[in-house]
C-alpha cells in the first residue's frame, strides 16, 4: 500500500508545482524586489525625513503583491515656505509586431495605466505629476507649505494590475520610479528632493 501510495503523492505535488510555475509565468515574474534606501533629504534650504519600507528582497513578486511595506511618509523641517510635487513612472512590456519592448510611462490614473497607485489623501493630480495641498480650495500647483514641521503622507500602495499584465510581463523586470521635487515658494522652478528607483531582476 505504501509503495503504491508514494507514486501518487509525488504526482500531486508535481502537479501543484507545475499550476504555480504556468501561473506565474502567465501573470507574474518569479523576481525578487529591491529595498529602498530612506533617511534624510535636502534641497538648499529644504529638509525633509522620509521614512517608508518597500517590500523584502526576497519576496516573489506577482500582479496583484502589495510593493510598499510600510507607508512612505516625507517630514517637513524647511526652514523656508515649500511646495512638493511627486511623479511615478515604470516600464510597462507592450507588442510591437512580434516582439515585447519596455516602454517607460508615467502613472496617470487612468485605464491605460498597467499599475495602480494610492497616494496620500491630500495629493492631487495635475498632468504626470501629484501636489501636496492641505487646502480643497488652494490647487496642489498653488498650495505653500510653511516652514513648520509637519507629517505628510506619500504614498500607501503600488501594484501591477493583474487584469492588465499578461504573458508579455512573464518573466520580465519590474522597473518603476518615484520622483519627489520641491521648491521654494518664490522660486520657479522645481528641483529634485529625491528619486527612488526599484528594480528587479538585476
Amino acid at each position: 500500500m505504501k509503495k503504491a501510495s508514494f507514486p501518487l503523492t509525488l504526482s500531486i505535488i508535481f502537479l501543484l508545482g507545475s499550476t504555480f510555475l504556468f501561473v506565474g509565468l502567465t501573470f507574474g515574474w518569479f523576481a525578487k524586489a529591491v529595498v529602498i534606501p530612506k533617511g534624510s533629504l535636502s534641497s538648499g534650504d529644504i529638509t525633509y525625513t522620509m521614512t517608508g519600507e518597500l517590500v523584502d528582497n526576497t519576496v516573489v513578486i506577482v500582479p496583484g503583491f502589495e510593493l510598499i511595506q510600510d507607508t512612505y511618509y516625507l517630514t517637513n523641517f524647511s526652514s523656508v515656505e515649500s511646495q512638493l510635487r511627486v511623479r511615478v513612472a515604470y516600464w510597462a512590456y507592450v507588442r510591437e509586431g512580434l516582439s515585447v519592448v519596455p516602454q517607460e510611462l508615467n502613472y496617470t490614473n487612468t485605464s491605460a495605466d498597467f499599475i495602480a497607485v494610492v497616494f496620500g489623501p491630500n495629493f492631487e493630480q495635475d498632468g504626470n505629476n501629484w501636489y501636496y495641498t492641505d487646502d480643497p480650495l488652494i490647487s496642489g500647483p498653488d498650495y505653500v507649505i510653511e516652514a513648520e514641521e509637519v507629517v505628510i503622507e506619500l504614498l500607501s500602495s503600488i501594484i501591477y494590475d493583474g487584469t492588465l499584465t499578461g504573458i508579455d510581463f512573464a518573466s520580465q523586470s519590474i522597473y518603476l520610479k518615484i520622483i519627489v521635487e520641491v521648491k521654494q515658494a518664490s522660486n520657479v522652478s522645481w528641483s529634485e528632493l529625491t528619486t527612488i528607483d526599484f528594480q528587479t531582476g538585476t
